[in-house]
């Protein structure tokens, strides 16, 4: 699955780059974060989050490595989470622009994203139905936190799919042989 999407925050650049690099803050907004902590050693995070994907209820532990760090314009993000109902993994570009308006900060991210598991399962639609809404839930958190106005709009996100090739008639009679319960979305 990949995801791009932008969403302007009202504090200045370097406000929100501390914003997205606090611990306390990202726990608080971040939708079904039960912990978040610094990795003293790894330079990066470990967290454990639940999130529900269709009907399929997930707590993934995992870490996600920062790299390529320019304070305060941007970096790059790793991120893997196992459970017992699958995994997740990939990675993000996030990217802090000043806004042209006025004092805001727009933040633009792109990301991408492998499941598998019974995660994987519950098709790709829900998938990138969740991850819109999960990124809509952050950025509102986000705006709140930052004293901004929670929008109830969506976020300025979009999850794409590749085109997949159909599994018969109705693209759901008949399975792939080699489809082994494990799916990717790119």
């Amino acid at each position: 699955m990949e995801m791009t999407g932008q969403r302007e925050v009202p504090v200045s650049q370097q406000a929100a780059w501390d914003a997205l690099n606090d611990p306390e803050v990202l726990k608080a907004c971040i939708p079904g974060c039960e912990s978040l902590e610094l990795d003293q050693e790894g330079g990066g995070f470990k967290a454990v989050v639940r999130a529900a994907v269709g009907p399929v209820r997930a707590r993934l532990k995992g870490r996600v490595d920062l790299s390529d760090i320019v304070a305060p314009e941007s970096y790059k993000l790793a991120f893997k989470g196992e459970g017992a109902t699958g995994f997740a993994q990939g990675e993000s570009e996030v990217r802090l622009v000043p806004s042209e308006a006025g004092a805001g900060t727009l933040i633009c991210y792109t990301a991408n994203a492998k499941i598998g598991g019974k995660l994987a399962q519950v098709g790709s639609r829900l998938i990138d139905s969740a991850a819109n809404k999960l990124a809509g839930e952050f950025f509102s958190n986000l705006t709140q936190h930052l004293g901004g106005e929670s929008e109830e709009k969506p976020s300025d996100a979009t999850a794409t799919e590749p085109a997949k090739k159909k599994k018969g008639m109705f693209g759901f009679m008949k399975k792939d042989k080699g489809d082994k319960g494990a799916a990717e979305a790119q």
